[in-house]
């Protein structure tokens, strides 16, 4: 084999196997969390990641958007002081049925970040005792569920 020959062979074969690790059918998705940053909350809002209700109390923010496809996200976070019934609750969502809660695929789901897988399949496994709310904004349709009384919330939209 010619020098030039193994010098190609060897550009393919090291870009296929840099493309396998970097996981390119993962590469659409973005990963959010943001720490008790109001400023980076409020962009998140102003670029369409949060809804426009989302509480100002809210922390301990984290999830996943895919960015390409369908722009679907994924977020749980919980409230400063766990109310049992926060305002956005009551005001905003409207409780629904599991069935018309609009709930990912759990194949769509193991595409996403470990932290939002575990979340869904924790989620899924108490979701006879979650309690289900659709709640509207312009932007997009988002789905809330939360288990009980206790934290997180989770949230996701379409």
């Amino acid at each position: 084999m010619t020098k030039l020959r193994i010098l190609v062979l060897c550009l393919v074969g090291g870009s296929v196997i840099t493309l396998l690790l970097m996981r390119p059918w993962q590469l659409n998705i973005a990963e959010l969390s943001f720490p008790d940053d109001h400023a980076g909350v409020a962009t998140a809002i102003e670029t369409g990641w949060l809804p426009r209700w989302f509480p100002e109390t809210a922390h301990d923010i984290r999830g996943a958007q895919r960015t390409f496809d369908d722009s679907f996200i994924w977020i749980t976070f919980t409230i400063r002081g766990n109310p049992a019934t926060p305002d956005f609750l009551s005001e905003i969502c409207e409780p629904i049925e599991l069935e018309q809660a609009k709930m990912p695929d759990p194949a769509f789901i193991q595409k996403f970040p470990e932290h939002v897988r575990s979340t869904y399949k924790a989620l899924q496994k108490e979701r006879g005792q979650a309690a289900y709310y659709a709640c509207p904004d312009d932007r997009r349709e988002y789905f809330l569920a939360r288990i009980g009384s206790r934290p997180p919330y989770y949230l996701w939209a379409y």
